[in-house]
């Protein structure tokens, strides 16, 4: 960041400003970011208010995500089923690597 503002100062052209706009436009464009926000606010509240540990945080962030997606109707049987699979190669990776490095000592 430091790097575009210096580039930009120096050469404006290089980062011409865009259209003004009033606080209240501003406002209204982050309307579609609440889910973010409620997450990002749940999961690290919760690890700094002592609720869960990080390792649930991350559990908790998930299955969040996961609910706000469908409540949302953004997640269809086809995309759930592809995260499932993935999930379970992802997993099987992991577990292939433990065991590799297990049986190496």
């Amino acid at each position: 960041m430091i790097t575009i503002s210096t580039l930009c100062r120096r050469n404006s052209l290089l980062g011409p400003p865009g259209p003004k706009t009033s606080l209240i436009d501003k406002i209204v464009s982050l309307k579609n970011t609440w889910v973010v926000l409620v997450l990002f606010i749940l999961v690290l509240g919760g690890i700094y208010l002592g609720i869960f540990t990080p390792t649930e945080a991350a559990g908790v962030g998930a299955c969040g995500a996961f609910l706000f997606a469908v409540g949302r109707r953004q997640l269809g049987w086809q995309a759930f089923k592809d995260s499932i699979v993935e999930t379970g190669k992802t997993t099987a990776m992991i577990f292939i690597i433990i065991t590799g490095c297990c049986l190496k000592a």
